[in-house]
């Protein structure tokens, strides 16, 4: 995010006569993203500064290309949430989401740098080039093993980015539905069949009657284990579609940003899972 202590000189320059100025300082403040108002409203207020006429109507420009910025991932956000792949509609969410919190970031350089889709495609070749077999068992025991994928560290399991697949892919580290999407998403390119189990607060892998926790090294769970859940569970280890898990990440998002004090990026997240549960209700 760019510093909000360059605000006063920014807002200063917004009616400064140089197309070169003008660029610069539109092009910094469009970086806010979708802060950018709350951010000016609450700098002004503080500072009790009052921008004159043509500032004012410059920032009102900024200010709706921003929201035409949020306008277009919104319609992109509907038409994943439309199609009725659910491979399709999981992996999209998910690419979704990691530009998403890129762009809130404002690290723009790390979405348009890499690919989630091209990722997943270079870490399933990967895995072929290994010469293991083609079952579920062995690509757990690759992913969470040699390949080094892993749970995040207690220290660390309230950062945001554990939820974003590519950043997942490039430290190593991540939640439990996070490492299960990479697990179903990698399978899926290998004819594997892997899914997702939405088990209360421990998102699980599954591949017929095996139960993976890819949290905790991808460890299969024994037979006893799996019988107690469904004893008391019986619907806890059913396979789940695209919306559930996505509807979990986006709690986890919600949790983690509130976690941090960052509101904004909070209330972003809940907007998302708002217009996910009213997509899902028209279905």
């Amino acid at each position: 995010m760019p510093d909000t202590s360059q605000l006063p000189f920014l807002l200063r320059l917004l009616d400064d006569p140089s197309p070169r100025v003008q660029a610069k300082v539109r092009g910094t403040l469009r970086a806010f993203g979708p802060q950018l108002n709350s951010e000016v409203a609450s700098f002004l207020a503080k500072n009790q500064i009052a921008l004159n006429e043509q500032q004012q109507a410059v920032l009102e420009e900024i200010y709706a290309d921003c929201a035409a910025e949020h306008e277009d991932f919104a319609a992109l956000w509907r038409a994943i949430q439309n199609s009725n792949d659910e491979w399709f509609k999981l992996e999209s969410a998910f690419a979704f989401l990691a530009r998403w919190q890129f762009e809130v970031e404002h690290d723009a350089r790390a979405w348009e740098s890499f690919s989630l889709h091209t990722l997943l495609d270079d870490l399933a070749q990967e895995y072929r080039e290994t010469g293991e077999d083609h079952d579920a068992l062995s690509l757990a025991n690759w992913l969470f093993g040699p390949r080094g994928l892993g749970g995040a560290q207690p220290e660390n399991y309230y950062n945001p980015l554990n939820s974003n697949l590519i950043h997942v892919l490039q430290s190593g580290e991540g939640l439990p539905i996070s490492l299960a999407a990479i697990f179903m998403l990698t399978g899926q390119r290998l004819d594997i069949e892997v899914h997702g189990c939405a088990f209360p607060s421990h998102f699980l892998a599954r591949s017929g009657e095996l139960f993976f926790d890819c949290y905790n090294g991808g460890r299969l769970l024994e037979q006893r284990e799996s019988n107690a859940i469904l004893k008391v569970m019986p619907d806890a280890l059913l396979p789940s579609s695209a919306a559930p898990i996505i509807a979990r990440v986006l709690f986890n998002l919600i949790n983690a940003y509130q976690h941090k004090d960052e509101y904004e990026k909070a209330r972003g997240c809940l907007n998302l899972l708002e217009q996910l549960k009213q997509m899902e209700t028209a279905i």
